[in-house]
């Protein structure tokens, strides 16, 4: 294990959420931790009642016992964030001796260090209909890895494999298996239909930021500038919406309707913060 290297960790990296979920949800199914969350008692029974924190456990067991859906949600995310994004953003790419830069961008490619006895050249030039590619580079290895560097899947494309993949495991999930949804337990569906929808809102304004409008939306920037201040904000505004309405009594298109409204409501105070007062605000 300690000759792997770094190869090892990352290989724990992708492995171990997924086995996280795997054994809670198989607790949840097979141990019946699920029905003891949706229906248990808030209070400890018999002996157990002499356990001084066994209250506490009871009263909060979706919150402690949905920590470990929330622990795998995590090291998902960060996962799909290095293998989608951070590892295609002018990304280093080697094979041996050989290493290659490729740009996010235009996919050009640039020879930082070539193996196989060929010399790097580090000069690049326009080519007609506006590819760039390498000029004059040397070695033949040298050569067949930059162009496998630059064809390589890149962020729209990856983007696009864990959609697909994501929203294949949520029907196994739910239609195959016939497990549901459940916030509440934070179980292996939630979480996967969680991922699949953000993979699939970050596909959709990638796809519209390369191929549309390179662009940042003005919101996206308001709620960057103030993103604390406007994750407090948004907490209030839950708080109001639990206490003004009475959620579990409303129809499906009464819900959407909030949460149309909410959202809103949440825009347009992260914008008038940013263009209309022009303030920073930082807490602590």
């Amino acid at each position: 294990l300690a000759g792997c290297g770094a190869d090892c960790v990352r290989a724990a990296h992708k492995v171990s959420p997924w086995m996280i979920l795997f054994v809670y949800q198989w607790s949840l199914s097979r141990w019946g931790v699920q029905d003891y969350i949706e229906v248990g008692e808030r209070r400890c029974q018999g002996s157990y009642r002499e356990v001084g924190w066994c209250d506490f456990f009871a009263a909060n067991r979706e919150g402690v016992l949905g920590c470990v859906g929330y622990l795998a949600l995590y090291c998902m995310s960060e996962e799909i964030a290095w293998y989608c994004v951070w590892h295609c953003d002018d990304a280093l790419w080697k094979d041996g001796d050989t290493v290659v830069k490729v740009k996010s961008v235009d996919k050009s490619v640039s020879i930082i260090r070539a193996g196989g006895g060929g010399e790097g050249l580090h000069r690049r030039r326009k080519m007609q209909g506006g590819a760039t590619q390498s000029n004059a580079m040397s070695g033949k290895k040298s050569a067949n890895v930059a162009e496998r560097a630059r064809t390589r899947p890149m962020t729209g494309e990856r983007l696009f494999q864990y959609t697909v993949s994501l929203w294949f495991h949520h029907f196994l999930l739910t239609y195959v298996f016939s497990i549901p949804n459940s916030r509440r337990s934070t179980n292996a569906p939630f979480i996967v239909w969680t991922l699949a929808t953000n993979v699939t809102i970050l596909l959709i304004l990638y796809t519209i930021h390369d191929h549309v409008s390179p662009e940042v939306p003005p919101i996206t920037n308001a709620l960057n500038r103030n993103g604390l201040v406007m994750f407090l904000v948004a907490n209030l505004l839950t708080g109001a919406v639990n206490l003004g309405i009475n959620t579990l009594e409303k129809t499906e298109e009464e819900g959407l309707l909030v949460i149309f409204g909410y959202v809103c409501c949440v825009g347009a105070i992260a914008v008038a913060l940013d263009r209309v007062l022009d303030i920073t605000i930082k807490l602590g």
